[in-house]
């Protein structure tokens, strides 16, 4: 099956919100909002515009993606579920490595909570809608647990109409885009107005994150209706193909660069967003370079190996003639 861009370059997409926000957690910046208007422009930046925003995309696209994987297995004729569960198994063997180094991953949770997509494997699309939208909506009270399995099944059933497919469902996009933007603002200070009343933090960024993120999901759909437009954001395509080793390999940079600068407790927030641009840049162009002469990044390499217990039909590296 043809990989669908759209997904990859959202993926990618969602890579550069979570750097910003993985460094912030695990630097924990310096900062003066009251003294430096960098700080208090950067501040705002994080608290209004990327955190709680991108890790619901990657949820989404994360229930995308088992859709995608387990169509792929059955038209193979595999044994869909069993590689699903293998799947996953290594998912969670790969989180609880990376906890060590970044206690506040997500990886782990995403592996236990992808075992709760098995019991709605053949429900209808609607129906993991509906489902998707009740979960999400218990989510902004009960937490980010309940807010990332609803994702799971939005982006599940997302994926099962098609939503992802260049130029599909137009309409019904344009209209959630712009209804998404008139309820940016109003919800930002609904955000402020819940968070000082009662100090509820995932609930008060969930009340403001939400429009933001279908406001982003869907004008990405949008511009990737276009071929050209596709073809511009490639680069965010490439490193949304290598998600698993870039978000890893993000780990080990910040942590490395701690280590080496003793920037955590002491950096602050415009040479953090400095250096996450920087990284992010450098990811972009590694990514490209990269699948120019393999098919998928080394991480997703080993990951698909221990799921099949063996080599791929698919090539790890490229033919040289295609390379060129």
């Amino acid at each position: 099956m043809k990989r669908i861009e759209s997904i990859d370059i959202l993926r990618g997409f969602a890579l550069l919100g979570i750097l910003f926000i993985n460094m912030q957690q695990m630097l924990l910046p310096v900062t003066d909002i009251e003294a430096r208007a960098a700080d208090r422009i950067l501040f705002n930046g994080f608290e209004y515009g990327i955190s709680h925003r991108f890790f619901v995309i990657f949820s989404f696209l994360f229930g995308a993606g088992f859709y995608l994987f387990m169509k792929n297995a059955e038209g193979r004729g595999e044994k869909a579920s069993l590689l699903f569960v293998r799947r996953l198994l290594i998912l969670l063997a790969i989180g609880i490595g990376h906890h060590l180094f970044q206690p506040g991953e997500v990886l782990v949770y995403y592996a236990v909570l992808g075992f709760l997509l098995m019991p709605f494997r053949r429900a209808n699309a609607w129906i993991l809608l509906a489902a998707g939208l009740v979960m999400t909506g218990l989510g902004v009270y009960l937490g980010s647990i309940f807010m990332t399995y609803g994702m799971f099944l939005l982006g599940y059933g997302a994926a099962r109409i098609g939503l992802f497919e260049p130029g599909a469902y137009r309409g019904g996009l344009l209209a959630a885009q712009l209804i998404s933007l008139l309820l940016i603002y109003p919800c930002a200070l609904l955000q402020r107005t819940v968070m000082d009343s009662t100090g509820f933090y995932d609930t008060a960024s969930a009340i403001g994150g939400l429009p933001l993120s279908v406001f982003y999901v869907t004008t990405i759909l949008l511009l990737c209706g276009s071929p050209s437009v596709r073809r511009r954001l490639g680069p965010l395509g490439n490193m949304g193909r290598m998600a698993l080793t870039n978000y890893l390999m993000q780990t080990a940079v910040i942590v490395s660069l701690s280590a080496l600068l003793g920037w955590e407790g002491t950096i602050g927030l415009p040479l953090l967003s400095a250096a996450a641009v920087v990284l992010l840049a450098a990811q972009a162009l590694l990514s490209t370079l990269w699948l120019r002469r393999f098919t998928m990044g080394p991480c997703e390499y080993l990951w698909r190996l221990g799921t099949y217990g063996r080599r791929s039909a698919k090539p790890f590296r490229r033919p040289v003639r295609e390379a060129a």
